[in-house]
This record gives C-alpha cells, structure tokens and sequence, in this order.
C-alpha cells in the first residue's frame, strides 16, 4: 500500500474527492496507483458499498490497468 509521502499531491487528491462527493449522483471518489491501491477517497457519508472488498479492490486493480 502507498504511503501519503509517497504522494505529494495527496492532499490536492483529498480536497478533488470532497468536491466530487458534494454531487448528489456521485456515491465514490478515490484515486489509485498504478498498482491499485486506493491512495485516497471513499464512500459518500452514510453510502453503503454494492461491492464487498475484494470486489473494490479488483475493480481498482481494473480501472489502474486500464488507465495505463
């Protein structure tokens, strides 16, 4: 797992996914690495999950491949 020092724009990453879970449709924001880890974001407040871990981290894994 990424480390925030790894991440000089962590907090630039943190201030986007608060703006992004201010809309009503969006349900998650998160950045990942290349290896997709979550480095930062989550879950708008009160907002279950439809995926169970291992699913999310698959679906990160596939959208990190994808975008490379």
């Amino acid at each position: 797992m990424a480390t925030v020092q790894e991440f000089p724009e962590y907090d630039l990453f943190s201030k986007k996914c608060k703006l992004l879970l201010r809309e009503k449709e969006i349900r998650f924001a998160g950045f990942v690495d290349q290896m997709g880890n979550l480095i930062v974001g989550g879950f708008k407040k009160g907002t279950p999950s439809l995926e169970d871990e291992v699913e999310r981290q698959k679906i990160c894994l596939e959208i990190a491949v994808r975008t490379q």
